[in-house]
């Protein structure tokens, strides 16, 4: 069944954002990627706290960021802004794990319907969805780039 190109404009947007919101969740799910950086980057010795000091800092923040556990940075001091920020990094990760469990059901629907259906999306000026939705996650970035660059804080 061929499907009207507005279903394929629609199937772009969902990849778009499952591969957006899925390069944004690995990083932050995947702890041993910091843990590279601790030495990466020379923290310890930057820094003056031992590797386990800094990585039960990040723990504890990503404990709290990703499972909502009690907010801490276990030996390091903070602040009060410093806990309104990750307050705020809090709802920005909780957004983006909501937008990849959304797009990818509805990824995994279109592609059983598809599969069992026979859905045929149509191309838009020659090229089909998987193009698109590399277009668009592309723009989006270029678009937030942007937006950071001229007021990071607003952005």
């Amino acid at each position: 069944m061929r499907l009207p190109k507005a279903a394929s404009v629609l199937c772009a947007v969902i990849l778009a954002l499952l591969v957006l919101s899925f390069s944004i969740a690995v990083p932050i799910l995947f702890r041993p990627f910091y843990y590279l950086q601790i030495k990466t980057l020379n923290l310890p010795e930057r820094t003056g706290w031992s590797e386990e000091v800094i990585r039960e800092a990040y723990d504890e923040v990503l404990d709290y960021c990703v499972l909502g556990k009690p907010f801490g940075t276990g030996q390091l001091a903070w602040s009060e802004s410093g806990y309104s920020h990750f307050a705020d990094v809090r709802g920005l990760f909780l957004v983006d794990f909501w937008v990849l469990g959304i797009t990818a059901a509805l990824c995994a629907v279109m592609l059983v319907l598809r599969l069992w259906k026979k859905w045929v999306f149509r191309p838009l000026l020659g090229h089909g969805p998987g193009f698109w939705a590399g277009v668009c996650a592309g723009g989006l970035i270029l678009v937030v780039a942007g937006l950071a660059a001229l007021d990071f804080n607003r952005a």
